[in-house]
């Protein structure tokens, strides 16, 4: 049994994302002894140390509410190779606020019976007002299970009598089918974690590669020693909260991550994918994908036919698009393969993710457009890591087509965005093309496709601080998308709400129509009669000159940012206003007309006011020119907005003469 390190060193680091100091080993960890290996190098299960009773707050994050002492876990395999994995979670409560830990929820993958989870057990130090403590051990009957969907279950329960100072530990049994469910151990969660310990058995004749995920400053202890098994040992780790415009929590986590990369068969080393190139030749041979492109779907003679009569190579792929659109809908299921086939899928009418996509690149490509599959992650899937070529790293697939104009990366799985558009979830994330020719990483950006929001207002302000207006808002490329697909999830409220009220007080829209709503070729025009009760002191009234920019708090105010910042899109808003104000009044003094920018032109903030003849004439705008910051531009983008919201603070006066 070996285990083996990744390609390029014993482990391997990952630029993250935290720049605090962090303490050495916290005393709490005195009681471990680190000449032992396995759980029992740690406290007897349901033991409460001094230490641990009168711990009050966590050195490398004081503010925390609540503190996992230790998660400790081993993975083991039986006679039967299922992968087996012991936890224990202790944790303490630390003020009020965190008494909502008491409630464990844990989730498992049920589909096939893959996973069930054994061995639950709870108990919780309670301290009383007296100064003595109870300690209870959970009712099993409080334990239940519920189905979250057809892949996912969750078992939960309740800690009886939880308050601060509670200490709360639970142990439960992981059993898996195979080590295909091996895939990663996180050492980071949403409290800040004193232990995380794990141990991994490997099975016979088996060879894994591991890759360690996490900051050059946060130590880890990897020990290899004993043949066939590692253990994985971390201190002092921060939580990681969810900030704004973060990738995936699983981007920015610490953790360890694993995959297959040989057996041994009979004194012969099968050796698994270890480039992507492998991999490309490995999946155009795959049966269940590869295999699928050659496929003769019936009835579809006529329309290949067509499309071949079509010189021009987009409109003949939109043609082919447009067929998919009306004879398949999608099941909701991703994955890379098809297991039944998508002949089976083509006759149902219906398919994965998976099955969707490779039906068209085989249209396509028997329309003689020069098409391939791309395997792909959305977003909240989380990164791929593109120097290790694990292909479970990817979740689904799309379509990659080369066309003249410019390559097109389609989800014809996705009924919402335009074949034009390469898809919101997939920007800024890494994809696999899987072609003879053509084959490897590409990073799906566009930065040239700006979510671009056009705002015209025009109105008359009342000698009493009523705004009465009407306003256009044309919307495009990935400004337009989002509205439209938030307008039919959420209707005209959830629309108006979402874009156009939230944050305004007084401000009510009397009308709304949509132009364009059916035709993502054309602008979504937006067409309002609004009011609004304005600010007014006395003889003075306060006029907002940024009306509906979304721009109502600033996102970038913590001192530190754990993550990169991931816009999605670039990003156009202007907002135009022209209002007459009463004749009785005046400008105490208009905001001076500014405009500021980063030293790479990557952020761009303008505002032009003039009141001429009664008449308040008002431009404001905000652009970027890259959608995506790492986090060590953090500081240059929090001083951006800082400024940029302290000129947007600033309103226009009015007085009365």
């Amino acid at each position: 049994m070996n285990l083996t390190p990744s390609s390029c060193n014993t482990f391997c680091l990952r630029k993250m994302f935290f720049t605090c100091s962090f303490l050495t080993v916290f005393q709490l960890l005195a009681y471990i002894t680190l000449a032992q290996n396995g759980l029992e190098r740690f406290v007897t299960f349901g033991v409460f140390t001094p230490e641990e009773i009168a711990l009050k707050s966590v050195p490398f994050e004081k503010d925390a509410d609540a503190v996992i002492i230790h998660h400790l876990a081993k993975s083991d395999f039986n006679d039967q190779n299922n992968l087996i994995t012991e936890h224990r979670i202790k944790l303490k409560i630390l003020n009020e606020k965190g008494i909502s830990n008491g409630d464990v929820h844990i989730r498992f993958y049920h589909k096939d019976d893959f996973e069930f989870l054994s061995g639950i057990n709870a108990v919780i130090r309670t301290p009383e007002e007296n100064g003595q403590s109870t300690t209870t051990q959970i009712n099993r009957k409080s334990i239940y299970t519920i189905k979250i969907n057809d892949r996912i279950s969750e078992t939960r329960f309740a800690m009886p009598n939880v308050k601060t100072g509670s200490i709360i530990e639970y142990m439960y049994t992981s059993q898996m089918k195979h080590y295909g469910g091996l895939d990663e151990w996180s050492f980071q969660s949403y409290l800040p974690t004193i232990t995380s310990f794990y141990k991994l058995s490997i099975i016979q004749n088996a060879e894994f590669a591991f890759k360690v995920y996490k900051l050059p400053n946060l130590p880890i202890d990897i020990d290899t020693k004993q043949v066939g098994q590692v253990s994985y040992t971390m201190h002092n780790i921060p939580a990681l909260q969810d900030e704004a415009f973060m990738d995936a929590r699983r981007d920015n986590l610490q953790h360890v991550s694993f995959q297959l990369s040989g057996i041994n068969r009979n004194g012969f080393k099968e050796k698994y994918i270890n480039t992507w190139d492998e991999a490309a030749k490995e999946l155009l041979i795959t049966p269940e994908l590869g295999g699928q492109l050659n496929k003769k779907l019936s009835g579809t003679d006529d329309i290949i036919s067509t499309a071949k009569k079509i010189g021009d190579l987009t409109e003949r792929t939109k043609v082919i698009y447009d067929y998919l659109q009306q004879k398949m809908t999608w099941n909701g299921n991703y994955g890379k393969y098809s297991i039944e086939g998508i002949k089976k899928a083509w006759e149902k009418h219906t398919g994965t993710n998976s099955e969707i996509n490779m039906i068209f690149v085989n249209l396509l490509q028997q329309a003689d457009v020069n098409a391939c599959l791309m395997m792909a992650n959305d977003r909240d899937d989380g990164k791929i890591d593109i120097q290790y070529p694990f292909i479970d790293q990817f979740h689904k697939l799309v379509a990659y087509i080369t066309l003249p104009s410019k390559p097109l990366i389609v989800d014809a799985s996705d009924i919402n965005t335009p074949m034009h558009l390469i898809p919101l979830s997939l920007l800024n994330t890494y994809g696999y093309k899987i072609d003879k020719k053509n084959k490897g990483l590409l990073l799906l950006s566009d930065e040239t496709s700006k979510a671009s929001n056009l705002i015209t207002i025009k109105g008359t302000i009342s000698d009493e601080g009523e705004l009465h207006a009407n306003a256009i808002a044309e919307s495009k490329n990935y400004c337009r998308l989002e509205r439209v697909i938030k307008y039919k999830s959420a209707g005209t409220p959830g629309f108006l709400q979402n874009y156009y009220t939230n944050g305004y007080a007084d401000l009510n829209i009397d009308s709304l129509e949509l132009i364009n709503l059916d035709n993502d070729s054309l602008s979504l025009l937006q067409k309002m009669n609004f009011t609004q009760t304005l600010n007014t002191s006395g003889e003075f009234i306060f006029v907002n000159y940024h009306l509906f920019s979304r721009l109502i708090k600033n996102p970038f105010t913590n001192n530190l940012r754990f993550s990169d910042i991931n816009f999605g899109s670039t990003l156009n808003t202007i907002i135009i206003q022209s209002l007459q104000i009463p004749a009785n009044y005046t400008a105490v003094e208009l905001p001076k007309n500014s405009r500021m920018e980063t030293a790479d032109k990557s952020l761009m903030f303008s505002r032009f006011l003039q009141l001429e003849n009664g008449l308040l004439s008002m431009k404001f705008q905000f652009e970027t020119t890259r959608s995506f910051f790492e986090r060590d531009e953090y500081e240059m983008l929090k001083d951006f907005y800082k400024r940029m919201f302290l000129l947007m603070d600033q309103q226009v006066i009015l007085k009365k003469k």
